[in-house]
């Protein structure tokens, strides 16, 4: 399985590195951004911006998990995730953003009743970003998502993510974030206030209180730095072996740090390690009755590689 993920990475490393030598597009594109009002990157910081298209795998070690039964459910994960965005700039101070984002979750089970199964997920978000004035932007928006499982009933079910934010630049190092987030899920409806800070102390450090990857960075120089925080956990989920719904859980969180390296050009790669210790598993059956999420912290192990644009 590992073979297998690093191999894919090594692929994707390949196309994107090909890529960069005819990205004429891309660069057009960031040129557009740079001549327009709209302003996304901290030049205050050696950070680089947040991926544009990126692939990652990632591998859970063995969890076991207390159901309100008093049952014991014990599970391993490996996990594969491709995201990619398109920013078209329609204005000055309008930019609409297509994606596409695509996860296969494979469960390794080992329990007397449940059987070994995987989850398929397709999401296609669409946000549109307004720079409102040189202080504040305002944002949107809606991700819906489609679950594909292997569980005994095969049903297809959706999940939508949506929100609406602002972000207002106080001064070069330091900016906010405002907003309002909602999920619609089988399980049931989240709906979450939301606020977040980003402030670069120097260019070699910065502190990121930003949802949902908070941490603090390291950044030496523009072709390489360190992260420590925490990001959504793609172990965390609800599976209902009876009609088949699933969902991303979003109360799991991921503990770690990470080593990002700047391959060529716009084209990065990064590991990580860390712990999983603040994620949910709720199986709901005959059996597993709204199973709780009191689990053990195990190790996860994350490789991947990213398309990070140069704007700044």
């Amino acid at each position: 399985m590992l073979a297998t993920l690093v191999a894919g990475s090594l692929f994707i490393t390949s196309a994107l590195s090909a890529a960069e030598e005819s990205n004429g597009y891309v660069d057009k594109l960031i040129e557009r951004f740079k001549n327009s009002d709209i302003r996304l990157g901290n030049t205050a910081s050696n950070k680089p911006f947040i991926p544009m298209v990126y692939l990652d795998t990632r591998a859970y070690g063995d969890t076991e998990t207390d159901t309100r039964a008093g049952d014991r459910l014990n599970y391993r994960l490996f996990s594969t995730s491709q995201a990619a965005g398109l920013p078209l700039v329609l204005s000055d101070r309008d930019v609409l953003i297509l994606g596409e984002y695509v996860n296969y979750s494979r469960f390794l089970v080992d329990t007397g009743n449940v059987d070994d199964f995987s989850v398929t997920s397709l999401g296609l978000p669409i946000g549109w970003l307004r720079q409102v004035n040189p202080d504040w932007q305002i944002a949107a928006f809606v991700m819906p998502m489609l679950h594909h499982s292997t569980i005994k009933s095969n049903t297809d079910n959706w999940q939508t993510m949506g929100g609406i934010f602002s972000r207002y630049v106080q001064n070069e190092q330091l900016w906010w974030a405002f907003g309002f987030f909602a999920d619609h899920a089988a399980d049931g409806d989240l709906y979450l206030p939301y606020i977040g800070a980003s402030w670069a102390m120097t260019p070699e450090w910065s502190v990121s209180a930003i949802m949902p990857w908070p941490d603090i960075t390291w950044a030496p120089t523009r072709d390489f730095f360190i992260s420590v925080g925490a990001s959504l956990s793609g172990a965390s989920w609800t599976v209902d072996e009876g009609d088949g719904d699933v969902a991303i859980d979003l109360d799991g969180w991921d503990f770690g740090a990470s080593l990002n390296q700047r391959v060529t050009g716009n084209l990065w790669g990064h590991i990580k390690l860390g712990v999983g210790g603040l994620r949910g598993f709720r199986w709901e059956d005959s059996d597993f009755e709204q199973a709780d999420t009191p689990i053990d912290s195990d190790l996860f192990f994350s490789i991947g590689v990213e398309y990070r644009p140069g704007i700044d």
